[in-house]
């Protein structure tokens, strides 16, 4: 019984010694979270650049392909926010918007072009 208070007594002593110690586990997030706080974003929109953000640092872009991703969006978004647009209304969920930055459409066919192309190559071969 007295080994059972004796561990109450010190478990106590170390809460009392630490006890002006704070830990804020969130620090960096929300150093992250607010570079998106202070550009004049809607609180929404914010949110939604935040978590695109974390979701592009999760692919294979450049470190220059992915800022220039966010400094073009975030101008659109300010853009859009003027006539009550949304990040999701604009690009969909994040989910979609990193799809679809990820993985482009392929261009649309044009059949002049294509043909115009096919000719060319035609004539090559021919050659």
């Amino acid at each position: 019984m007295s080994s059972n208070n004796d561990e109450t007594k010190q478990n106590m002593s170390v809460r009392e010694k630490n006890a002006h110690v704070h830990q804020d586990r969130d620090r960096s997030a929300k150093i992250l979270h607010s570079q998106f706080d202070n550009i004049g974003l809607t609180k929404r929109n914010s949110e939604y650049m935040y978590k695109f953000n974390q979701a592009l640092a999760g692919t294979k872009l450049t470190a220059a392909q992915k800022t220039e991703t966010i400094n073009k969006m975030v101008q659109e978004l300010l853009e859009g926010q003027k006539s009550g647009k949304t990040a999701r209304n604009m690009w969909g969920t994040v989910e979609e918007r990193i799809q679809f930055i990820v993985n482009p459409p392929k261009r649309k066919p044009d059949p002049k072009r294509d043909y115009c192309q096919m000719r060319a190559t035609m004539r090559c071969y021919s050659s």
